[in-house]
């Protein structure tokens, strides 16, 4: 059987206030059998400059994030509800009527 593959978003919050929780997301998804794929150089999923009403710095954000997590992976796995929340819902106000719309379509279907 073929492992899962995934990609994880370590959300900067996390990564700032809870470094541990990544490291463990890790060990669990490997438990699990996924093959895990982190990207060093990632940063955030945007949701602090939106809360903030920076909306371009947001969707800067959002569009790092969907050129970062767009490839052949089953899924991204975000162990921030808050950021999940900011990839399904929110980045619908940047993208659904923009050139990322189909980036933003099967970015939301891979968030878990």
């Amino acid at each position: 059987m073929r492992a899962v593959e995934v990609n994880l978003f370590v959300p900067c919050s996390v990564n700032h206030f809870f470094p541990k929780t990544g490291f463990n997301t890790i060990r669990l998804l490997e438990h699990l059998g996924c093959k895990v794929h982190y990207k060093e150089n990632q940063k955030c999923c945007g949701l602090p400059f939106l809360n903030t009403g920076a909306f371009d710095d947001a969707m800067e954000f959002g569009v790092k994030f969907l050129e970062e997590n767009s490839s052949s992976v089953n899924y991204t796995v975000i162990p921030s509800g808050a950021c999940l929340n900011m990839v399904r819902n929110n980045y619908k106000l940047f993208f659904d009527s923009s050139s990322h719309r189909n980036d933003y379509k099967n970015a939301r279907k891979k968030n878990i």
